[in-house]
């Protein structure tokens, strides 16, 4: 979605995802190419999958080769295990090309914190969800100035003029703002809390809901019982 906001003018915006994940009828925008890879709605990449992880592998792989040399492409965008390290290991193919990885802050098994370390020393760039899971990167071996953390969150810049954003709201019941997700800290609730106090003192009226439960590990746990 963001490619909408690109200058076209300077970018050319190829998009590559599975061919039955639903992207492929929902092109986000008209000037940008569209690329199928691989198998099925989604990627596989699980030791529970052996060989349908290394076929998916291998073919998300040579397609981003192909379109590298065909196109002349020098950045790639990418935001999961599978597509980062392919796009990694051709980076010794092709001088400059630059690869930055958009890191959502999982929670990894000890298999793929090992891909994740050999992935933060050929990286060109990680982008974290949070600032601690940014300095857990760090801690893994991520050149510092090679990180940088970008919230999660809704762009509000189009609405900056508008004095007071719930007075187009018809509706009489209470505007309710809510997150879901996972109750860890890399999902940083604090923030969330703290722009509900911020919001509540000139929206008495605002209503904030979290909607997500504790993992089956102590810390996480703890941290859930803490946040409540």
């Amino acid at each position: 979605l963001k490619a909408r906001e690109l200058d076209m003018r300077e970018w050319d915006p190829w998009l590559m995802c599975p061919p039955d994940g639903g992207i492929v009828s929902q092109v986000p925008c008209t000037q940008m190419h569209l690329v199928a890879a691989g198998r099925g709605e989604s990627w596989h990449f699980a030791p529970g999958y052996p060989l349908a992880s290394a076929m998916d592998w291998v073919r998300v792989t040579h397609r981003i080769l192909s379109l590298v040399q065909e196109h002349g492409i020098r950045v790639i965008h990418t935001n999961s295990l599978l597509d980062t390290s392919a796009a990694c290991a051709i980076k010794p193919l092709v001088p400059g090309l630059a690869v930055t990885w958009q890191e959502h802050g999982l929670y990894y098994r000890w298999h793929s914190r090992m891909l994740i370390r050999w992935l933060l020393k050929h990286v060109t760039y990680v982008v974290t969800p949070s600032d601690i899971r940014l300095k857990q990167l760090v801690a893994e071996g991520l050149d510092v100035t090679r990180g940088e953390c970008l919230p999660n969150g809704t762009d509000i810049h189009h609405r900056v003029n508008d004095g007071n954003p719930l007075s187009h709201n018809r509706d009489e019941r209470p505007l309710r703002v809510g997150v879901i997700g996972r109750m860890v800290p890399l999902k940083d609730y604090e923030t969330f809390l703290e722009a509900a106090r911020i919001v509540a003192t000139s929206h008495p009226d605002v209503r904030f809901s979290i909607v997500g439960g504790p993992e089956p590990i102590s810390e996480q746990t703890e941290y859930f019982r803490r946040i409540r």
